[in-house]
């Protein structure tokens, strides 16, 4: 398995009954590019979606944007095939594209009808893979003169080598499949042998959040609590299952009856989607995880809609959820959203939760709450010392507070950690924030 790809590749909503008395989702076929397959592979907080699609006569395969009306295809540079893995809120889609005949591939980021090649890391192909909202990107790339591949994190046209777990043998390979709003990095590294463990990147520190028991586990997602998921091999070596490792603890997810299954990504309400075997052997279902419960998204449609669901691949803040699935014999790309949406917007759908976005920075930065304040808030930041640096107001409704970067004096902030505390009407929150000049 792949840490991100086609299925076995890689508002609030509390989880829906499998009554179809009152159908909890509506799904939508987003088409094809002209040819008979497409796969969703993300879904931006704005309903963005992007993937691949066939063209007419299902010889090449484009990445593809959707945005609401229509699918655009986002063509090659150069070479025959290109696919889309990764969309920010903003409409910057990311994915890997052929460079020339021989099938050579590049990275890319795609910005209003401009695509741009990424580069390598000193290799041949490279591939991007997710991007947050800050416009960083992460993915894979090949080694200048070596056959390692390492994950990498792209920041300010600057591609960064992320390395691997301690103990890697060579040759070496890690793979950076999401990257969240704060910087944080989820993906997947070798260690001793050939064996692979999933691996956190935060604050220039590659970990290994643990397993399930078995040698091999891959990361997939990540959302802005830091809280990652994916699929680990329990002590067999032949089953995997979904889990998620949240400050530091790793939970089995279970499946839908067989024995192997693979959480693809999660969003800020802990939602969590992926595939499943539906019996040992059997066929593999999209799911929804939510609230401890897991569920085939196959239950949840109109009766009589033609889809087979086969995988969900992500998933955003209002709960729309994009994959692949067939319907009336060809495999397409499908967008389900609640029928009833509740709204992230509503004052009791979060906990008051205060992040420094991003957490490393070079100056400046928002403080998001979690959900909108409802009452005016005062924030403070400290550095290390204690010493208070600037004080601020957060007015009543608003979800995020911008911070340029300078002290109470309006000098910009040395280099260093600094905590920010926020006193609302529940219990203080704070986040810490990394500055580098």
């Amino acid at each position: 398995l792949l840490a991100c790809g086609p299925v076995l590749a890689s508002l609030l909503l509390a989880l829906p009954t499998t009554s179809h008395a009152a159908t909890p989702y509506v799904i939508q076929d987003l088409g094809t590019l002209g040819g008979k397959v497409s796969s969703a592979t993300s879904i931006s907080p704005t309903g963005l979606v992007v993937g691949y699609a066939t063209l007419k006569g299902d010889s090449l395969t484009h990445a593809f944007i959707y945005n609401g009306l229509a699918m655009n295809d986002l063509g090659s540079l150069g070479g025959r095939n290109s696919y889309a893995f990764g969309v920010s809120r903003s409409g910057r889609a990311v994915g890997a594209t052929e460079v020339d005949k021989s099938g050579h591939r590049h990275a890319f980021m795609w910005e209003s009808g401009v695509m741009t090649d990424l580069g390598t890391l000193g290799g041949v192909n490279s591939t991007a893979l997710g991007v947050n909202d800050m416009g960083q990107i992460v993915g894979r790339s090949e080694m200048a003169g070596k056959p390692d591949e390492h994950a990498f994190l792209l920041v300010n046209k600057v591609m960064m080598d992320l390395g691997v777990l301690a103990g890697s043998s060579a040759p070496t390979y890690s793979g950076a499949a999401a990257i969240n709003n704060a910087g944080q990095v989820a993906g997947v590294s070798s260690v001793a042998g050939t064996d692979r463990h999933a691996f956190i990147y935060n604050l220039f520190k590659m970990s290994d959040p643990g397993r399930l028991g078995g040698s091999q586990a891959i990361s997939n997602g990540i959302n802005d609590r830091g809280v990652t998921v994916g699929y680990s091999f329990l002590p067999d070596g032949r089953t995997f299952h979904p889990f998620q490792c949240d400050q530091g603890v790793v939970t089995d997810l279970g499946t839908l009856g067989g024995r192997r299954a693979s959480a693809q990504a999660i969003n800020r309400l802990d939602q969590i989607v992926g595939f499943s075997e539906v019996v040992l052997d059997g066929p593999i279902h999209a799911f929804l995880y939510s609230q401890g419960k897991m569920v085939d998204l196959n239950t949840l449609l109109p009766a009589g809609s033609g889809w087979e669901l086969n995988e969900a691949s992500d998933i955003n803040e209002y709960g729309a959820i994009v994959g692949t699935g067939v319907i009336w014999g060809e495999t397409h790309a499908y967008i389900l959203r609640p029928s009833i949406i509740t709204g992230v917007d509503s004052p009791t759908s979060q906990p008051l939760t205060l992040r420094a976005l991003p957490s490393v920075t070079h100056g400046e930065a928002r403080f998001e709450f979690g959900r909108p304040l409802d009452r005016t808030t005062h924030l403070t930041v400290f550095d290390v010392s204690g010493r208070v640096m600037r004080g601020l107001v957060a007015d009543r409704g608003v979800h995020s507070l911008a911070f340029d970067g300078r002290d109470s004096h309006g000098s910009q902030l040395a280099s260093g950690v600094y905590i920010v505390r926020l006193d609302g009407p529940e219990a203080p929150q704070t986040a810490r924030m990394v500055v580098v000049r």
